[in-house]
């Protein structure tokens, strides 16, 4: 193994030179029939054609190499041969510079079968389902509490298979037991197309890469689907929570039959997703349509980005909470004095009993609510909003004042004919259902892509 690097290293370093050498006669025959800027154009072939050959052929020799030419492996490339410019690099067609990724890390070509590791035993969990012999589809919502993985067939909604572990079990990693999850609805019959994975907080959709999430510090700037596709040996692809639930509620649930879409959800946080001309709209760098980061109030709290006044700090179940506690702190009265951990739905099921306090707090959740929804109506202008989370449950004492608030704000009444706001209808299958429709769309888009 030590000689055959040596060899190849040698081959590497002197090949250029070698083959440059040979050129360079043609080089000065043909320098002295033509002017100087021949001579300039010619020298540039040289200086090109001098590293295609040494390129491919260590990449024939270590099929390992091919694709995983970054931006530092160039620079370690200039470094050996000083001549190789960056553009030369990116001239070899089938070995080409990565895109930009956080760490530099490059990414392996997805696998086109699927397999499942070796490691199949299953030590904890809620696992339910039948055995039938088809194409799957796995499907995975990542929760700062609970994993969920199903694995869905082609031909059902239903899934076969459903399996759900905590995010932090035992001394496992969320990693670990995110590989747990899978292994544990993998069908033991059939075939697996792809996983589709609902990750909280912002992610890199194009690319693959967790950014952060919320409640899994360590996920930071982590290449969840490489790392997926690289375990089961299958096309992976992740996509944020909330955007999956918008396009699954648009495929399979409230939102059927519409082309523009708005979704939120209220929960924990508040998220969004919007549906644009039957696209999930992901902008540029994948993060679109964090509607929960607006800023409604510049002077208001803080949230939990570390941003003052952005509707999730105002609206958000721990938010109707929060102003609950700061209100009693400051002697306002209510039936709520007494709970010991106080939850917005204890606030809601008083605010329902006549708590005066309770009541103000949903109020001011709805009002600015209702502001934020007038904004998206301008930008995006939908035929449907589908609210959803648990606080969406309130129904009325959140609705009324988002709706009156909503018909003060937006700035022609135009935006308000035959708009439709419902409720989510999936509930906690939101985001598994999004995730199967991810993986369905891919393969869609995969299937009807040109050849390069």
């Amino acid at each position: 193994m030590g000689n055959s690097s040596f060899g190849l290293s040698i081959f590497f370093i002197l090949h250029p030179l070698a083959f440059g050498a040979l050129i360079s006669a043609q080089y000065f025959r043909k320098s002295h029939r033509e002017g100087s800027k021949a001579r300039r154009n010619f020298h540039r072939k040289v200086t090109t054609l001098s590293h295609i050959i040494p390129i491919r052929f260590l990449a024939k020799q270590s099929p390992n190499l091919s694709g995983q030419i970054d931006r530092v492996g160039i620079a370690s490339l200039q470094r050996t041969l000083p001549t190789m410019t960056h553009k030369t690099v990116l001239m070899q067609s089938r070995i080409t510079a990565l895109p930009y990724r956080p760490t530099g890390k490059p990414v392996s070509p997805q696998p086109t079968v699927c397999r499942l590791p070796s490691t199949s035993h299953v030590p904890d969990g809620e696992p339910s389902g039948i055995i039938v012999s088809m194409n799957h589809i796995i499907a995975v919502d990542i929760g700062g509490t609970h994993l969920r993985a199903a694995a869905y067939p082609l031909s059902s909604l239903e899934p076969l298979q459903h399996y759900r572990i905590k995010t932090y079990q035992g001394k496992r990693t969320p990693q670990q037991n995110l590989l747990q999850a899978i292994r544990s609805v993998w069908p033991p019959q059939g075939s697996v197309l792809g996983i589709g994975v609902a990750v909280p907080g912002p992610v890199d959709p194009y690319q693959g890469w967790v950014l952060s999430t919320p409640n899994i510090p360590e996920w930071r700037n982590l290449p969840l689907a490489q790392w997926l596709s690289e375990q089961f040996q299958c096309p992976a692809w992740i996509e944020n929570d909330a955007n999956l639930a918008a396009l699954g509620e648009w495929r399979y649930g409230a939102a059927q039959g519409h082309h523009d879409v708005l979704y939120l959800t209220i929960s924990t946080g508040i998220g969004g997703g919007v549906i644009i001309a039957d696209r999930l709209l992901r902008g540029a760098h994948g993060m679109a349509a964090e509607l929960g980061h607006v800023t409604v109030w510049p002077e208001g709290p803080l949230c939990s980005c570390g941003l003052p006044g952005h509707l999730e700090a105002i609206a958000s179940g721990p938010a109707i909470v929060r102003y609950v506690r700061e209100q009693m702190s400051g002697g306002v009265s209510s039936s709520l004095a007494k709970a010991p951990l106080l939850s917005a739905d204890q606030v809601a099921q008083a605010a329902r009993q006549g708590d005066v306090l309770a009541s103000q707090a949903f109020q001011r959740a709805g009002k600015y609510l209702g502001i934020a929804l007038a904004s998206f109506l301008h930008i995006f202008d939908p035929s449907i909003v589908v609210l959803g989370g648990g606080v969406s449950q309130s129904g009325d004492l959140l609705f009324q004042p988002m709706k009156e608030q909503l018909r003060q704000s937006v700035f022609h009444p135009r935006y308000l004919e035959r708009l439709q706001i419902v409720t989510a209808s999936l509930g906690d299958s939101a985001g598994l259902m999004g995730a199967r429709a991810l993986v369905e769309d891919q393969l869609h888009l995969q299937k009807n892509r040109p050849d390069p």
